[in-house]
């Protein structure tokens, strides 16, 4: 059985109570974001509609970080983006990275990328979806 239906079955199979867990569980690890700080990984679309949901909680993220080279250097509404390397360097022992990268015909998988900043030190790394 392939890895998402084996996934998908499982996430199907825990019922009510399992998946009220699992959300408790995220909530629980995402901690308290504005205490600990953020970095949004992906300055595209999806990070800048987290970036205004974040910012309507109170929340103001220390960065983006990208792997878009002519990216980095730059302001995206105000917020600075870094490399993953540099940003991994300044926040990675601190801060809550939020995987902000979803392009469903992509090569790259939400694993590879949080296993990306895992690699690079950030010891505390979530896709987006809990925060949908």
């Amino acid at each position: 059985m392939p890895k998402f239906d084996l996934q998908l079955e499982n996430l199907l199979a825990e019922g009510i109570s399992g998946a009220r867990q699992r959300e408790a569980a995220i909530s629980e690890s995402l901690g308290d974001l504005s205490e600990n700080g953020v970095v949004l990984f992906g300055a595209g679309n999806l990070g800048q509609r987290t970036l205004s949901g974040l910012r309507a909680l109170g929340i103001e993220p220390q960065c983006f970080v990208d792997n878009n080279k002519s990216a980095w250097g730059k302001l995206q509404e105000g917020v600075p983006v870094l490399s993953p390397a540099d940003g991994a360097e300044r926040f990675g022992n601190r801060a809550t990275f939020i995987v902000t990268i979803w392009r469903a015909q992509a090569t790259e998988t939400m694993g590879s990328r949080i296993q990306q900043l895992r690699q690079l030190g950030c010891n505390t790394v979530f896709p987006f979806l809990p925060l949908y």
